[in-house]
């Protein structure tokens, strides 16, 4: 990173076309880019999981995400109340419990993923807080 020059409290890259702050770019018309990627509540295509970079501001697939973490948490809170109807019901084979247990797995992993990433992203926030505060020394390079 030899090639940091000072820009007010923030590093900037020569002929980038954005500054550096902690794990933040801030592009030179304003707002910050997160290089943290943000989990997304869905697998990938092979079931791996995916990120997206996206900036503060919330671009469309961030409001999805958000929307999506949304429906995924009251999907599971709606499946509680079923499987409360099914543990009641005395008559439930063990086909009605094999496919509560399917969905109650695939729900808790849902929220799982959803806290890991607000968890995430709370951790980010909070650093990014930090870094705010901190100064580069006179060498130009970040602290």
């Amino acid at each position: 990173m030899t090639n940091l020059r000072k820009a007010g409290r923030h590093a900037e890259p020569n002929g980038q076309g954005f500054r550096v702050a902690a794990d933040r770019f801030v592009p030179r018309g304003g707002g910050t880019v997160s290089t943290r990627p943000r989990l997304l509540p869905w697998p990938g295509l092979a079931g791996q999981r995916s990120y997206l970079m996206t900036d503060d501001n919330g671009g469309i697939l961030s409001r999805l995400a958000d929307e999506m973490e949304e429906v995924q948490l009251a999907m599971g809170d709606e499946l509680l109340g079923h499987a409360a109807e099914i543990l009641g019901d005395r008559k439930a084979g063990a086909l009605e419990f094999r496919f509560l247990s399917t969905r109650l797995c695939e729900a808790l992993r849902d929220a799982l993923r959803v806290a890991e990433s607000r968890g995430e992203r709370l951790t980010a926030s909070e650093e990014f807080a930090e870094s705010e505060e901190r100064h580069i020394p006179d060498n130009g390079m970040a602290e």
